[in-house]
């Protein structure tokens, strides 16, 4: 006979459950404490360099950051926003800079952990690929 918990889905924590309950599925929530990994950034942080190879995709779960082209701001992103996805996915170098304007918690991803993510919801990974055309 199956026990009870047998049939329970797992849970995202509370971290991840604030900052994207609007945005994801209790799956992908799930997926993403699963996959990833929480840290936490202090505001003034640098935490991609333009120019680098591209080894993690970070997901915002609290905080704003600056991105920044040649040293000029051109964008902010906050909650619930992917960053650095189009290295992983083009195999391209980064072509932004990222700096913490606030202090943040952040989910990050290798690259095997991503593409799992991926391969686990067919509509993030639709979400990510359309992220890259637009921001190509």
């Amino acid at each position: 006979m199956l026990g009870l918990k047998s049939l329970t889905r797992p849970k995202p924590s509370a971290t991840v459950r604030l900052a994207l309950s609007g945005d994801y599925t209790v799956d992908e929530m799930a997926a993403i404490d699963r996959l990833g990994t929480v840290i936490n950034l202090e505001s003034g942080e640098r935490f991609v360099v333009e120019g680098e190879s591209g080894r993690e995709v970070v997901l915002i779960l609290h905080g704003t950051a600056a991105v920044e082209k040649n040293g000029e701001t051109v964008a902010t992103v906050t909650i619930g926003d992917i960053i650095g996805e189009r290295a992983i996915v083009t195999g391209e170098r980064r072509n932004a800079s990222i700096a913490a304007l606030t202090d943040m918690t952040v989910s990050v991803f290798t690259v095997a952990g991503f593409e799992q993510l991926l391969a686990e919801s067919e509509r993030l990974d639709g979400h990510v690929h359309a992220l890259v055309d637009a921001r190509s």
